[in-house]
């Protein structure tokens, strides 16, 4: 299988799709979100360790805001 450079934006926009279709609404469940398609995409062999995934996975949890406000735009 052929090993994508997934970029951190790429990542983000997949979990904020997910994360608002979903009703994701807090920043628990949104790490657990992240951590879970980053989690995906090493067990299909998409993402290797060596891609520094820690850092990715800290570097697009950290946007929760961005994600938060979304959905208050969503309530409003």
């Amino acid at each position: 299988m052929q090993n994508l450079e997934l970029n951190d934006e790429q990542i983000f926009e997949e979990a904020k799709a997910q994360a608002l279709a979903t009703g994701v609404n807090n920043k628990d469940a949104w790490d657990a979100l992240v951590g879970d398609i980053i989690s995906a995409y090493t067990d299909v062999g998409e993402m290797k360790d060596e891609q520094n995934l820690d850092e990715k996975i800290t570097t697009i949890q950290a946007r929760w805001e961005e994600i938060e406000a979304e959905l208050n735009k969503m309530v409003e």
